[in-house]
């Protein structure tokens, strides 16, 4: 039991099946189940045939010869019977007429008698010279009643009585003994025929039943086999079709077939294969996209863009706003080629950029060579001054560095001042986080002065 349920588990998982039945087409394997189930009907139906033939032979010899023979065994018997009561009646008969009808119907049993042994003569299967023993007691018979009948005629009926039934009936013991025997020898033979056809018809039924059985089990198991065929590379389709439905872009389909569902999950898994190239290079550009957004606007108003809010505009009741202006530095450009220039100022700038991502402020905008940021927005900070202020320290000595090292001779000029703000995103093509307020406009005349 073991064994059959592991080999039924190889099946069910496609193991026990030949690597050559993976190959061929579905149609073909369909085919092939037909045709292979075909000839097995076929096998079973000419076996059956050729087992009715040779039942149908034997049923033949067997109403052929023993009990034609046995038929006609009990004619000759019945007929004889018959003969001896004519021959009695003959002998005491007194009408002449009535003899004479008696005479005939003697001859015409006679006739009869020999048609019946002519049969047996065709078809008793035993010794040959039991039917002619039988044939010649039968002549001997023909003597006694002719002198029966001379008898009668003569009117010695005493005589023709003494011998009807002294010689007739010792006649008619010897023929029937010998009717016995041939009855008995076609008796045995007509129950071994008998015997014969039931041992072929037992065979038959026996031999049917196992071929069908055999038919029936070699179906199942190729039904079997061409379900698995089916049913496996759509079980690994389906498990490959849920994991890249839940997001594994990298799984693919085990192609175990090179028929019509091996080529699908070929398909499948090349289709999978551009998907997934197409989501990196969709998240490749995603991610360029956030980063060029980022470098635009602060996070938290990206993404509250990116939810689709159309009008974006807070207000900040307290928060501190810096601008710094290059002292300087417009003279400096006179002297200097515009990539110099440029170069020093994105120098510059970068470094303000990096103190402002160090202390948690948020760069607005750079216009020319001013710089202006604002802490507290656009998250709420307990602490924006101080943030600021740290900032502003750190942009002063990044600034006498740079001069230093340049011997450009150029300074910064920060202005700062603290209270509320209204901020917000403008533009559709080009966006700007910009914010607006007399704190703004304070900490730029701070700076101007």
């Amino acid at each position: 039991m073991a064994e059959e349920e592991g080999w039924l588990a190889k099946l069910r998982g496609g193991a026990a099946i030949p690597r050559w039945f993976w190959v061929i087409s579905i149609s073909r394997r369909l085919l092939l189940a037909f045709c292979t189930l075909l000839s097995l009907m076929a096998g079973l139906g000419a076996y059956a045939i050729s087992e009715m033939h040779q039942l149908e032979r034997q049923t033949h010899l067997l109403f052929d010869h023993p009990f034609t023979v046995i038929d006609a065994l009990d004619r000759v018997q019945s007929e004889i019977l018959a003969m001896q009561r004519e021959i009695i009646d003959l002998a005491d008969e007194t009408d002449f007429g009535r003899l004479m009808e008696h005479r005939e119907e003697i001859e015409l049993l006679e006739a009869t008698v020999h048609a019946s042994l002519d049969v047996l003569r065709q078809r008793y299967l035993g010794d040959p010279a039991e039917i002619e023993a039988l044939a010649q007691a039968l002549e001997r018979w023909h003597p006694l009643w002719q002198e029966i009948i001379r008898l009668r005629v003569a009117g010695e009926v005493a005589a023709a009585q003494t011998l009807s039934r002294e010689k007739g009936d010792a006649q008619v013991a010897q023929l029937q003994r010998r009717l016995a025997v041939l009855n008995a020898y076609s008796s045995s033979r007509a129950r071994d025929a008998m015997s014969e056809v039931k041992h072929i018809m037992g065979e038959a039924h026996v031999t049917v039943f196992v071929l069908m059985v055999l038919a029936v089990l070699f179906g199942l198991v190729v039904a079997m086999a061409i379900i698995t065929s089916i049913r496996s590379p759509l079980g690994h389709l389906t498990h490959a079709a849920n994991r890249v439905a839940a997001g594994d872009l990298e799984h693919q389909v085990q192609v175990v077939s090179r028929d019509e569902l091996g080529q699908l999950g070929r398909v499948f898994n090349t289709m999978v294969q551009a998907i997934n190239r197409q989501t990196r290079e969709i998240e490749q550009k995603n991610a360029e996209n956030e980063s060029l957004l980022l470098n635009i606007l602060p996070a938290p108003v990206a993404q509250r863009l990116k939810r689709g809010e159309e009008t974006i505009a807070d207000h900040f009741d307290e928060v501190t706003v810096l601008f710094a202006d290059l002292v300087g530095f417009t003279a400096m450009s006179a002297e200097k080629s515009a990539p110099e220039m440029v170069s020093l100022l994105n120098t510059l700038f970068s470094a303000f950029d990096d103190a402002a991502e160090k202390h948690g402020v948020e760069k607005i905008k750079t216009i020319g060579d001013a710089y202006m940021a604002v802490g507290g927005i656009p998250e709420p900070a307990q602490d924006h001054v101080e943030r600021i202020a740290r900032m502003a320290l750190d942009m002063r000595r990044v600034v006498q560095e740079m001069s230093a090292k340049t011997g450009g001779g150029f300074d910064l000029r920060i202005g700062i001042d603290c209270g509320p703000v209204m901020a917000g995103v403008i533009g559709k093509r080009k966006f700007a986080y910009d914010t607006w307020g007399d704190t703004v406009n304070m900490a730029a005349r701070l700076e101007s002065h």
